[in-house]
């Protein structure tokens, strides 16, 4: 009971903050205003400086105080948009006002190099672009002239090349909001150089890319945030970049969303972590640029994370002064975890999760009702190659395993920030907080090195050379390597939990040690004292089969594991699963060590490495969080059933000279079709005509023209003759009306024949006196003289002259691409249309490759409409007619963004299926508006496919490994579930969309298959052709004599 007395003894009452209920938009108004109003009494006479403690920092005084006016103001300056009102708001426009006077005694002064002010120029300067009202219309003219002088003094000022570019952008267009100065030029210049960050798949790293760091600046704290409010902001000036912007938040987002766990916590993660629920502002600036998310991000997701995150806030009840002021710190006060460029006012960058203040209550972020986290339920293993990280939630647990970051400049435990091997929402990290003995180094996820018998410890920060992403036998593996001396090295493997060991993850190192050393390796920090009495855990003696278990509380260890338990955090341990090579123990970490307790206990494990040793260390580690639904009771049972060692760590003796043969886990990569039919998602079973067809490896003979008629053309060149239309047989029998488009070896305009009035495409060949006629016109015309089907364009005629070639075709009003642009809701059809436009374009499909032909350009360009809704297949220059003998295709073919991963992999022995690829590609365009793999080079393409399909290997895609442009150190990706892309599709739409986006490219569906699938089923045209068709067949049967009547093959 002393415990409990001791813990609840205040000096001070709770902060309004932390007994906020956070449920509705008054009740973070409120929450704002109680964290505004404690810093009015740090106000300076003239309202220019907030002071909230004494402590210093790397920047002046001034500077660190320009901190405690600014950054509130991310808070304020939302809540004054949204219509609200804050009392103390002038004294907050007075500071303004005397901070930008060269005049006044609390003149901030003008920016300096790489000054601290510049930082705070951007809430100032979001503050003008949205609460203008409050801060910017009230002022003088003097005034004003003022606020842009001094906001415009960092325009010619040196800047880190870092996230900080994003702080000068603002202030101007703050300026340019109220149609004050500012400098378009150094706006789009920093604008320019801010976009060399991006990475991918909307991730940025905060600088250039001589490094790799990701952390929530890449995020929350600025990049990402900023990005969706200039979204919004700079909507009108430069609407390419806003759009650009919101594209690369939807891809973030479905990474970013694994960084929360259900019950609101974040991920511990890099620098800077005093700006405490900073960590969800994204959210907050999603509301704010209006930006809906896809599936499953509804907007009451997204209101979920943000609200559970401040609310798990209200529970850290020390984050306060007593004077109701934030500290420097995580959970509680904290120097240990500070850097040098934290001062007392610092904490206040939180106050940017408010943006979503700036919208009406009626938005559907504050009318939606919250929903839990949409992956609470589900196992989570999804590789994050840009930030090098594997995000996992298993056995209710969220956490990643990382590999690969580091600050680029020294900052204060920059190695417990960016070098653990894993870091987790429920069991934040831990800092050193000395140099003497493993007490105060804390080797949470992290393994330790030393070569003094044990005084000083060197512990991962920079890695040697570059981490990778790895498919180990279909599981994402995390490999890096290390050098705490020049003849040590050290090679880590980190690997997700298996599913039936879903709280173990492991850690696999190979050490080849030059010299003496000795080696500690840490599991997750917990809780350090009983929940009776405060005192030290209780040890354990024996072994955990002979515990009392009723109360999971104590802690344990024996010659190759240790374990402890807390009801306040859950259950922690790390043992060794390879010949038990080490010793376990638990180490009382130095107090204050960890984010959020500030007495912990750490599981080790021990061992020591002698010189020229080749040692093979194999942990695994086990965590189990005290919010898991009968933890208490079941974290014995997952303590004993440890996980399976990987296969190659098996072997007696591993060869010294190479590195380690792949991981045998035994596990698979989920194909996309898999989870559609998984029975955990639904009750029906796939149907039977879903079964992918195998087309066979078609290659193409030498073409020749011996069965067609053909005209010569001069240069060795000949063309089929074509019947024509009414034997008009000259250019001048068509009028050239307005020119439809242009491409490399032709210009196509819409024609009038002169004596019909009939409205043709006129297709004119650009003839070169050297290079005659270009093959693609001879290809194209040899072939469509066969091709004669309803959805392929007809060719009425060729017309050759002395200097011209023209191709007179029928007309159609719009290709598919200028249809869908046509369309109201950003290029997206209805799923009708949709339906009819697949059914249609799989019936082209099926009649060329049933005449042995492969299009190799389909795309939404090369699909023609007309006004009656017909689609047809056009532009037959890429077409090749394939058959029995052998040859080899080229691999340039096919526009990019639709270009099947054999074909970019550099097969020159695609079949049909690259076709079907393709129509996949179409098909998810047309739901959305946007292509599917939109990739700028061949590489980029790849990785885009990948990202979404997964990435194959040798066991799911046997042969991959021999084509010409397969990479063995390609990003590993797992298969995401479309459902989650592409939300528009339904059930049966998305089994039809799997069967064509097969990354094999003999398991994709054929185009009849294709045309037999249930989900056409309901499409009238369909309906139709089938009833003729067992009409036709009744007929048949009742009138043998007349020698039976077959149905084409295209009718279905």
């Amino acid at each position: 009971m002393t415990a409990t007395t001791a813990n609840t003894n205040r000096a001070f009452d709770l902060h309004p903050f932390s007994t906020n209920p956070l449920k509705t938009r008054d009740d973070v108004v409120a929450a704002v205003g109680s964290l505004l109003d404690p810093l009015i009494p740090g106000f300076s006479p003239d309202n220019a400086l907030i002071r909230v403690g004494s402590t210093g920092t790397r920047f002046d005084e001034t500077g660190a105080q320009v901190e405690g006016f600014a950054r509130p103001l991310w808070g304020l300056a939302p809540l004054l948009a949204g219509g609200g009102k804050y009392p103390a708001t002038d004294k907050f426009v007075q500071g303004l006002i005397s901070g930008t006077d060269p005049e006044s005694p609390e003149f901030w002064g003008y920016m300096e190099d790489t000054d601290q002010r510049m930082v705070e120029a951007c809430p100032i300067g979001f503050t003008l672009a949205v609460a203008n009202k409050q801060f910017w219309d009230p002022l003088t003219d003097k005034q004003k002239k003022n606020v842009e002088t001094w906001l415009g003094s960092m325009n010619d000022k040196k800047m880190p090349d870092t996230n900080w570019l994003w702080f000068r952008v603002f202030a101007n267009l703050g300026l340019e909001r109220n149609g004050a100065k500012w400098s378009k030029e150094q706006l789009e210049k920093d604008i320019k150089q801010l976009n060399t960050y991006y990475r991918g798949d909307g991730w940025s790293n905060d600088g250039p890319d001589t490094y790799r760091q990701m952390d929530y600046y890449s995020g929350s704290f600025a990049i990402q945030y900023l990005q969706l409010l200039y979204s919004k902001l700079a909507a009108d000036i430069d609407p390419e970049q806003a759009e650009e912007y919101k594209k690369r938040a939807h891809m973030y987002a479905l990474d970013f969303v694994h960084y929360f766990d259900p019950e609101g916590r974040a991920i511990t993660f890099g620098r800077s972590l005093t700006y405490r629920w900073a960590m969800v502002a994204f959210w907050g600036a999603v509301a704010y640029a209006d930006l809906e998310l896809p599936e499953p991000l509804s907007w009451g997701v997204v209101k979920g994370i943000w609200m559970r995150n401040l609310r798990w806030w209200t529970t850290q009840h020390d984050i306060f002064q007593s004077n109701g002021m934030l500290t420097v710190g995580y959970s509680y006060p904290n120097y240990y975890l500070a850097e040098n460029y934290n001062s007392p006012q610092s904490p206040y960058w939180c106050m940017l999760a408010f943006a979503c203040l700036a919208v009406p209550e009626s938005h559907p972020f504050w009318s939606a009702k919250e929903e839990p986290h949409p992956f609470a339920n589900t196992r989570v293993v999804r590789s994050l190659p840009h930030p090098r990280q594997i995000v996992c939630r298993s056995g209710g647990h969220t956490f990643l395993l990382s590999s690969g970051q580091s600050c680029h400049y020294a900052i204060k435990n920059s190695n417990a920030k960016y070098g653990k091997f894993a870091y987790s929402a429920a069991f934040a990290y831990s800092v050193s907080t000395g140099y003497q003995e493993l007490e105060q180094f804390v080797p949470e996820s992290q393994l330790a090195f030393s070569d003094d018998g044990g005084e000083l410890w060197k512990m991962r920060r920079a890695l040697n050379g570059d981490s990778q992403i790895e498919d180990r036998d279909g599981v994402p593996v995390l490999v890096s390597s290390m050098k705490p001396w020049s003849d040590v090295e050290i090679t880590s493997y980190l690997i997700p939990p298996a599913e039936d060991t879903p709280n173990w993850h492991l850690r696999v190192h190979r050490v080849i040690s030059g010299r003496d050393v000795k080696s500690a390796e840490g599991a997750w920090a917990v809780y350090g004292a009983r929940e009776s009495d405060g005192r030290l855990l209780t040890e354990w003696n024996g072994t955990l089969r002979k515990l009392d278990t009723s109360v999971p509380e104590g802690a344990s260890s024996d010659h190759a594991s240790a374990f402890a338990a807390s009801p306040r955090t859950g259950a922690v341990g790390i043992t060794d699963i390879y010949q038990s090579q080490r010793q376990g123990s638990v180490i009382l970490a130095d107090a204050n060590s960890n984010l959020v307790e500030s007495r912990t206990v750490l599981p080790i494990v021990q061992k020591d490495i002698k010189k020229g040793e080749n040692a093979w260390l194999v942990t695994a580690v086990f965590a189990m969080t005290a919010r898991k639904e009968g933890w208490g009771g079941g974290w014995k049972e997952g303590w004993e059933k440890r996980p399976a060692v990987p296969g190659w760590v098996k072997t007696p003796t591993p060869d010294k000279s190479r590195p380690p043969s792949p991981l045998r886990i035994a596990s698979q990569l989920t194909t996309a079709s898999a989870i559609l039919w998984d029975p955990k998602f639904t009750s029906r079973a796939p149907p039977g005509s879903l079964k992918p067809v195998h087309a066979g490896t078609l290659v193409a003979p030498q073409r020749t023209d011996s069965s067609i008629s053909v005209r010569n053309l001069g240069d060795g060149h000949t063309v089929p003759i074509v019947p024509t239309m009414d034997n008009r047989r000259h250019p001048s029998s068509f009028q050239q009306l307005e020119k439809l488009g242009e491409g490399t070896y032709a210009t196509v305009f819409k024609g009038r024949n002169r004596q019909t009035g009939e409205l043709v495409a006129l297709k004119e060949i650009h003839l070169d006196s050297e290079e005659g006629t270009p093959s693609t016109a001879i290809r194209e015309i040899s072939l469509m003289k066969e091709l004669r089907h309803e959805n392929i364009v007809l060719l009425h005629d060729v017309i050759h002259t002395e200097n011209k070639l023209m191709l007179v075709f029928e007309f159609m009003d719009k290709d598919l691409k200028r249809y869908m642009d046509s369309r109201g809701d950003r290029g997206a059809l209805d799923p009708a249309t949709i339906k009819s436009f697949m059914y249609q374009l799989l019936k082209g499909i099926a009649f060329c490759h049933e005449a042995r032909v492969l299009h190799r350009d389909l795309k939404p360009q090369n699909l023609l409409i007309n006004n009656r809704g017909q689609l047809k297949l056009a532009d037959f220059g890429l077409a090749r007619a394939f058959g029995i003998p052998v040859n080899t295709f080229s691999n340039e073919v096919v526009t990019l963004w639709y270009r099947a991963p054999d074909v970019l992999l550099g097969s020159r022995t695609y079949n049909t299926s690259i076709d079907i690829w393709s129509a996949g590609c179409i098909m998810a365009e047309m739901y959305t508006g946007r292509p599917l793999f939109p990739g700028t080079t061949n590489e980029d393409q790849v990785q885009k496919i990948f990202r979404l399909m997964g990435t194959p290997s040798e066991r799911s895609w046997p042969g991959i490994s021999q084509l010409p442009e397969y990479k063995n150190n390609f990003p590993v990706y797992h298969t995401q579930d479309l459902r989650l892309i592409l939300p528009q599709v339904d059930q049966v739409g998305l089994s039809l969309l799997n069967c064509m986006l097969q990354l094999r490219p003999e398991m994709r569906i054929s185009a009849a298959n294709a045309l037999q699938h249930p989900w056409f089923n309901d499409l009238p045209q369909r309906q139709q052709e089938m009833a003729q068709m067992q009409a036709q067949a009744q007929a048949q049967a009742q009138q043998p004599q007349m020698g039976g009547y077959q149905v084409p093959q295209n009718a279905y």
